[in-house]
């Protein structure tokens, strides 16, 4: 059975108009978890380093002092960044899983299908697993561009550069065509509850171009879309923006030179942020839905219903 692209291309766009809750509420919590992990982040690495600081009394820092202070910081940031890189897979497993529910299992809704189980875990997992794919494609990638170009440069001239382009074009093609076989990992890790990564080849027997003409139509579908958000995004933030700098000058005495008596009015600022921040969480979502979409729609696809069925019950 032959996938359907437009099927697929559309799954995204029929989660936005059926489930628009869901699908802002994607992006607010990605948005809202990543602000608190940033936080915590910053509590664990920051507050140490500002509560020395202040303990100096504006006093001239020892250079001794500012060297152990440094080191001390660099010691610290370590764990700060894998509780906010852990937490990120986290987060970004449940974002994926509501989506990949929403298309295979619309009926399971709870709160716009957030939710953090086997499936999410596992899904946690497959992120990890391409850690070390991705380390070796970059090795095999490097080699083989390498190559490319030290044989052409051996060459010289016309003929060694366009020997290098075709390479590198097809090497470029070859990659993403293999990347697509397996492009359905994520959906067949989330019906199953436990990675599945080469199943994904088997499953994709014979649609292996029909899957690089639906990436590249969503590369066109998410510049479109983007696009539309960047104008309308920048229009509202100019003005929401020019009115608050109007409020503030017109507050400050028109002293538009004096920082300190701009950022006096600081809540203005904040208000006058928050349409764009809104904005911006919604688009999130709206990515998420027409990026994951797709290949969970393409799964759907080539499953087909009763074995769905079946994995959730």
């Amino acid at each position: 059975m032959a996938i359907s692209i437009g099927s697929a291309i559309g799954s995204g766009f029929n989660l936005i108009g059926k489930r628009p809750l869901s699908v802002v509420s994607w992006g607010f919590f990605l948005y809202l978890a990543i602000l608190v992990l940033f936080g915590i982040g910053v509590a664990i690495v920051g507050l140490p380093v500002l509560g020395r600081l202040a303990a100096l009394g504006g006093q001239t820092p020892d250079p001794a002092q500012v060297q152990q202070m440094m080191l001390g910081f660099l010691l610290a940031i370590w764990p700060a960044l894998l509780l906010v890189t852990i937490g990120g897979l986290f987060v970004g497993a449940m974002v994926q899983g509501a989506v990949i529910r929403s298309i295979l299992a619309p009926e399971q809704r709870g709160f716009a299908s957030l939710r953090f189980g086997r499936a999410e875990g596992a899904l946690v997992l497959l992120a990890l697993l391409y850690i070390p794919i991705s380390i070796v494609v970059f090795l095999v990638s490097g080699i083989v561009i390498g190559g490319a170009v030290a044989l052409g440069h051996a060459i010289h001239g016309v003929a060694g550069g366009l020997l290098v382009f075709l390479v590198c074009v097809a090497y470029g093609v070859g990659l993403m065509w293999v990347a697509l076989r397996f492009s359905l990992a994520a959906p067949m890790t989330f019906a199953a509850g436990g990675v599945r990564f080469f199943g994904s080849w088997t499953l994709t027997s014979g649609e292996g171009w029909r899957l690089f003409g639906l990436a590249w139509l969503l590369v066109l579908v998410w510049f479109a879309v983007t696009i539309a958000y960047s104008i309308v995004s920048g229009i509202v933030n100019a003005l929401f923006t020019g009115a608050a700098m109007a409020s503030l000058m017109a507050s400050a005495g028109g002293a538009s030179n004096d920082p300190s008596a701009l950022m006096a009015h600081w809540p203005i600022l904040l208000l006058a942020s928050i349409p764009s921040f809104l904005m911006g969480a919604a688009f999130n979502g709206v990515i998420q839905a027409i990026s994951q979409g797709p290949w969970a729609d393409v799964y759907r696809q080539l499953k087909g219903s009763p074995d769905l069925a079946a994995t959730f019950t």
